[in-house]
């Protein structure tokens, strides 16, 4: 079986307590599938929110010129590269663009995702929500309690849908 085949569909989010979180409100419900930027694969997403985060914060990568952004690839060996750049003029925004497809079903070359505010759940969050989920191969059977990496006090489960 693909990466690409494997779908996050059928697990829920709940935030049952948002503590200090500045985005997230208790009783906040959203599909974990449809928590990504611009419909970018969950899988693709997972792999590129180490990159964003590093951007918001503005930190860096040694190994590339400051302007180039990184290049980041999906879990799927013939599937999307994507390079990773914070949009300077629109911080903290952050650009994924697929600059090759190859094999993905889901996205082609020039396809441009933006990481920002409106994501419905918020990249520190999703990426422990998909972890969650044991990359979504295996979703809840019934609700698991995580914490949030990011803000004291807020606790979700992932649900099945």
């Amino acid at each position: 079986m693909k990466i690409c085949d494997i779908k996050c569909d059928g697990v829920e989010v709940e935030i049952t307590d948002a503590g200090g979180c500045q985005k997230h409100r208790r009783g906040d419900k959203t599909k974990l599938a449809d928590s990504t930027p611009d419909g970018l694969c969950s899988h693709a997403y997972h792999v590129v929110y180490p990159y964003v985060l590093t951007l918001q914060n503005r930190g860096w990568f040694t190994w590339v010129r400051r302007d180039d952004g990184v290049i980041v690839q999906c879990p799927h060996p013939k599937g999307l590269i994507m390079k990773v750049r914070l949009n300077k003029r629109r911080l903290p925004e952050v650009n994924v663009e697929a600059v090759k497809a190859r094999e993905c079903p889901l996205h082609k070359e020039g396809d441009v995702f933006t990481v920002d505010d409106s994501v419905k759940l918020c990249p520190r969050l999703f990426d422990v929500a998909y972890a969650g989920t044991r990359a979504c191969t295996k979703p809840p059977k019934k609700p698991v309690k995580f914490y949030c990496p990011n803000a004291d006090g807020v606790v979700f489960e992932l649900r099945p849908d």
